[in-house]
């Protein structure tokens, strides 16, 4: 196929940002907010607005964002898995069972699991987890434990990790006590956290992750599993 001046020059300007690809910012352009922390504590937003350009370069691929629905994270929860408050996600919907460990996940926050269990009021409709295991309907800490170990997670070692996930796992079956779980992972000061939640409150994953590096420039790039 024959390639325009336009594509070419596109290139040559391009060239060297595989894998983290130069945009515009600028503009007003709202996404819809993402906590990457608890749901019940308000985080003042940050970051600005981002204009994330029709089609972009990743991986030595032309990518259309149009068809990718976007949240800008609020909060510092998953700053240690290098996603950053104001970034911005570019999702696909996502049928939980075909979640993967290490995947980055956007859930629906059930306010009435935080209203009737933990007294608290969620002030977000999305939260932000990396998926770590399902968890299904009966079963037990200590076979959770095992799986985790078996799996090279090394966290779970720690007993006030075990403990901490103990009270986790007692709270999702008393509110979900017949529906498949999904166990995921966010952070706290930077200690890991664990989190439960029905496989089928996750909405959407996460394809690529976009920051403003400066005044005019993005950088996209897709996350890694840690």
């Amino acid at each position: 196929m024959k390639r325009n001046f336009w594509d070419v020059l596109d290139n040559i300007l391009t060239f060297g940002y595989a894998d983290k690809m130069r945009g515009n910012v600028g503009g007003s352009v709202g996404y819809t907010p993402v906590t990457a922390g608890d749901p019940c504590t308000f985080v003042q937003r940050e970051g600005g607005f981002v204009t994330i350009e029709d089609v972009i370069r990743l991986d030595g691929q032309r990518v259309r964002t149009g068809n990718f629905h976007k949240f800008q994270v609020i909060g510092s929860s998953m700053s240690t898995r290098d996603i950053l408050q104001g970034d911005i996600l570019l999702t696909s919907p996502c049928n939980g069972r075909e979640v993967r460990r290490g995947d980055f996940i956007v859930i629906d926050v059930d306010k009435e699991y935080y209203r009737k269990f933990k007294h608290e009021t969620a002030r977000y409709e999305e939260k932000l987890r990396q998926a770590l295991m399902d968890v299904h309907p009966g079963e037990q800490l200590e076979g959770i434990v095992a799986r985790l170990k078996q799996m090279n997670h090394h966290a779970i070692w720690l007993h006030s990790n075990v403990q901490r996930l103990g009270e986790k796992l007692e709270l999702a079956r008393r509110a979900y006590p017949e529906r498949e779980l999904m166990l995921s992972t966010t952070f706290k000061n930077g200690n890991l956290r664990y989190s439960l939640h029905p496989v089928d409150l996750i909405r959407y994953k996460v394809e690529i992750v976009a920051r403003k590096i400066s005044k005019s420039k993005v950088s996209f790039w897709k996350p890694k599993a840690a």
